[in-house]
């Protein structure tokens, strides 16, 4: 989902590093999603 909410192509998709269990958050708007948040943990929010 990070890759079509950023525009990357999939075949990137490794290049997005996140580990098991982590968070994101994507806060939708009526122009564009916007990424609060990459590869969180409950402690970081």
């Amino acid at each position: 989902m990070l890759c079509h909410f950023l525009g990357i192509p999939l075949e990137n998709i490794f290049r997005i590093e996140q580990d098991f269990g982590s968070v994101n958050i994507i806060e939708f708007s009526d122009k564009y999603p916007v990424v609060k948040l990459m590869n969180g943990f409950a402690n970081s929010f």
